[in-house]
């Protein structure tokens, strides 16, 4: 098995236009923010998640999830100030 890779709105949407090829040997998955973002944008919203949730593993925020992203983009943000 491939890598896991976790989605973004951008790349999602480029994916769907055809702009975009995905591994197939990869794990892919989208968080519930990108499904929020790209279902919004959508027509027909019930069908743009169910076409998610049948392409994408879903990842459900929990507490460890956002300290980690929270930590993340602190060292960034610290990067960019240099």
């Amino acid at each position: 098995m491939g890598e896991r890779i976790l989605v973004d709105t951008d790349c999602l949407i480029d994916y769907y236009k055809g702009g975009l090829e995905l591994n197939p040997e990869d794990s892919h998955h989208v968080s519930e923010i990108t499904v929020y973002e790209f279902i919004r944008g959508t027509r027909n919203m019930k069908e743009a998640k169910k076409i998610l949730e049948r392409s994408f593993s879903i990842v459900w925020l929990d507490n460890e999830i956002l300290e980690k992203a929270s930590e993340i983009w602190r060292s960034l943000r610290l990067r960019q100030a240099c």
